[in-house]
């Protein structure tokens, strides 16, 4: 007996004939062979065939909604179900008062994000995405369902789509991911809803330079992990972002969370970067609960009215380069084997309350000659851990990265330097002995 299965792809067709386990000795070697013989000739004749259908040129149709041109249709979900997949849908300025479900690949445009806006009925997704290769951009979207999970946007089982430029506004969530994966997110204004934007069961997407206010979670992450988010901020809200169940592997850059109860909170999801951001004014800068093996790295941690960051039994968690600004609390720790230190030389954190000196330098700080880190550790409270390296000055944690990117751009203007010197010394050598030759021909004519 044998199996067939068939499967399409970009209108390539491929039968793959695999023989079943019942087939032993030379029979199975046998069958093998001729199965692979036929399966060749198959993938060969029907990929020949099927490239034929791929290069034929196929151009994209728009669709055009709204405005005063002949023909344009009337609803914006109309256009859409006329539209081919790769089609565009273009929406000129208007209210539009519809619920939208998209199930093909296609693009559907805004004019303008400001004046251009899909108003739900008042229930469920004002947008419902159920497909691969969607485009959203320039439109204001509001007014979803209020249950639990209603959004302005959603993504179910859909990848590497793009939504852009959008502002979402009175929706239960602004923007579901859920099981979707490899997907853009850019410049999102989100506010006046439960979260901004949520990924649930998603994986490698990214969040990019979007605005969040008013929320209970800015950003909230559930089972999603290996996510790239970047220049967001997060203002007025419950948590700035929250990292929950499993989320893992994740990297968060120059967040700035201000006026929330938490800048960011980690509750089981271990392994995330979290650098280069600012958490400032909040009731607590950043919290780690049950999670371990997390990195926070070159943040500016200010004006906490709790405390700056606080590690609740986690473990194996790296803190450093970090700047603490005037918490009331700097930090607090109950977990086992925390770094607060990136060792010696690189150092430790800045700490604003430290009263310490820097009159001594090397790994166990007795050496003569200060070197910007102070010559006795910061402990950290509730435990028994300690910044073995903190900087005693705070602009010494900021410019190690400079001085570091100088010290990486003055190597190699010198390598430069010498090739250039070497290429005009060669040059010039090449120049003597031509001369040299010719001086050489001259006495030989005369």
């Amino acid at each position: 007996m044998i199996h067939k299965r068939l499967y399409q792809k970009s209108q390539i067709h491929i039968l793959s004939i695999i023989p079943t386990e019942k087939m032993v000795g030379w029979k199975r070697n046998r069958m093998k062979r001729a199965s692979l013989s036929i399966a060749l000739v198959v993938c060969v004749g029907t990929f020949y065939v099927g490239s034929m259908l791929m290069f034929q040129k196929v151009e994209a149709t728009t669709l055009y909604v709204g405005g005063t041109g002949p023909g344009n249709y009337t609803t914006i979900q109309d256009a859409i179900g006329n539209a081919k997949p790769g089609d565009i849908v273009y929406v000129s300025n208007g209210v539009y008062h519809e619920n939208l479900a998209i199930d093909k690949p296609l693009t559907l445009a805004g004019e303008d994000r400001r004046t251009t806006s899909i108003i739900g009925e008042g229930t469920g997704d004002v947008v419902h995405v159920s497909a691969d290769w969607v485009n959203i951009t320039e439109f204001t979207v509001s007014d979803s369902g209020s249950r639990i999970g209603d959004a302005g946007i959603e993504l179910l089982d859909s990848e590497n789509c793009s939504i852009t430029n959008i502002v979402a506004m009175s929706n239960d969530v602004g923007l579901i991911l859920d099981s979707s994966d490899n997907n853009t997110i850019i410049n999102i204004s989100a506010s006046d809803g439960r979260h901004g934007i949520s990924l649930i069961d998603s994986h490698n997407n990214s969040i990019i330079s979007s605005d969040f206010s008013n929320t209970w979670d800015g950003i909230r992450l559930e089972r999603s992990s290996y996510n790239y988010i970047a220049d967001n901020r997060a203002l007025n809200s419950g948590h700035g972002m929250v990292l929950t169940h499993y989320s893992s592997y994740n990297t968060i850059e120059n967040l700035t969370a201000s006026n929330t109860k938490k800048g960011i909170l980690l509750y089981l999801s271990s392994g995330n970067w979290i650098a280069n951001s600012t958490f400032s004014e909040n009731e607590v800068g950043i919290q780690v609960e049950g999670s371990d093996g997390n990195t926070i790295f070159n943040n500016t941690i200010s004006l906490n009215s709790r405390f700056g960051i606080g590690l609740g039994s986690s473990n194996d968690n790296s803190v450093y380069h970090n700047h603490f600004l005037n918490n009331k609390d700097q930090a607090f720790d109950d977990g086992y084997r925390n770094q607060w230190d990136n060792g010696y030389p690189s150092g430790g954190n800045y700490w604003s309350d430290y009263g310490g000196v820097d009159e001594k330098s090397g790994p166990d700080q007795d050496q003569p000659g200060s070197d910007g880190i102070a010559d006795s550790p910061y402990s950290i409270g509730w435990g028994d851990s300690k910044d073995r390296y903190p900087f005693y000055d705070h602009e010494e944690s900021v410019l190690e990265e400079v001085w570091l990117l100088v010290l990486v751009a003055v190597v190699l203007i010198g390598f430069l330097t010498l090739l250039v010197l070497f290429g005009r010394k060669k040059k010039e050598k090449g120049e003597e002995a031509a001369d040299t030759s010719l001086i050489e021909e001259s006495g030989e004519h005369t």
